[in-house]
């Protein structure tokens, strides 16, 4: 078997969800394993606004919760409105980057933008320190990874990689209402919602 980039490997092992191959060099010689997983990229992290179709801004709004609200442009600096944004390399080759969304709760927590299920998108608090930026996920997915794809200038689609075929998107709380919040989406109803729009801080 080879790599995408024509290395040969040798399959190893199964532990938990991941697959562990050997990358045989040049020489016939055994080196690194190497698994299915998700390593965090020496680009870092990015520091951004998140905002619907609508331009609202994705605001940490308690400790349960995010929501979509109208900020002028002292509001928007605060700390639960700034979003970061990791950046992972894919081991498994895919087209699309794994990214992780999380604002600082404090100065030692953050809270990720996490999927609950299929539906519901809810803040987690994670240790900065231990998961931020995490070195590696051995996983083939994770509640907190998503794949971001760039739609057009500054506009993105965010698909989970663990909920395969939902993406972020905002709808409204209540109906009709300017209340929106922040949930996922299948496929087959991927709309407008869909399309966010990340405006990177200098």
């Amino acid at each position: 078997m080879a790599a995408s980039d024509n290395i040969p490997i040798e399959f190893f092992n199964v532990c938990g969800n991941s697959f562990y191959f050997e990358i045989i060099n040049a020489f016939l010689t055994k080196t690194d394993l190497q698994t299915d997983a998700f390593r965090s990229s020496s680009n870092g992290s990015k520091q951004c606004w998140i905002q619907s179709m609508d331009r609202k801004y994705l605001v940490l709004k308690t400790s349960e919760d995010f929501d979509f609200q109208d900020r002028n442009s002292e509001e928007r600096q605060q700390s639960d409105c700034t979003f970061k944004i990791q950046i992972y390399q894919d081991t498994s080759k895919n087209e699309t980057q794994p990214v992780m969304l999380y604002t600082k709760k404090s100065e030692n927590q953050a809270m990720v933008v996490c999927c609950q299920n299929t539906r519901e998108v809810i803040p987690k608090t994670m240790d900065v320190h231990i998961f931020i930026p995490e070195r590696k996920i051995n996983d083939t997915g994770h509640k907190a990874l998503f794949y971001w794809k760039k739609i057009s200038s500054n506009m993105y689609t965010f698909e989970s990689t663990v909920y395969k075929g939902h993406f972020l998107a905002f709808e409204p709380i209540e109906d009709p209402s300017c209340l929106m919040k922040l949930t996922l989406r299948s496929s087959d109803e991927v709309d407008d919602s869909t399309k966010i729009f990340v405006t990177f801080q200098t």
